[in-house]
């Protein structure tokens, strides 16, 4: 996914271009190969992939060092939990007269 930390390669011009072709340009911010790598964890996970797939993606050999990536937004969890109520209600056919659940901020 990331070239190889192994490799000490410091020619992150891929980076740039890709950057480019996302039309993000630099004035938007200090983004280095760091952020970039934090930040496609983090999405990764956010969005239902296990720390172990991305720990694989990542090319970690230790499953502590993904688990960095694993900071979760309390409010996202607790609106999946409210999705999965909501559907254990309806899978016991409460679903119709039972009140949805919703997320109070």
């Amino acid at each position: 996914m990331f070239p190889s930390k192994r490799r000490h390669n410091n020619n992150y011009s891929w980076l740039r271009n890709a950057l480019e072709r996302a039309g993000i340009s630099g004035d938007a911010g200090k983004i280095t190969l760091h952020t970039a790598r934090h930040t496609f964890a983090s999405r990764m996970l956010q969005n239902g992939m296990s720390l172990v797939e991305v720990q694989g993606l990542l090319g970690h050999k230790n499953i502590q060092s993904t688990m960095v990536y694993s900071h979760v937004e309390t409010g996202a969890v607790a609106e999946k939990a409210a999705r999965v109520l909501d559907g254990m209600q309806q899978a016991h056919g409460k679903g119709s007269s039972a009140p949805k659940l919703s997320v109070v901020r």
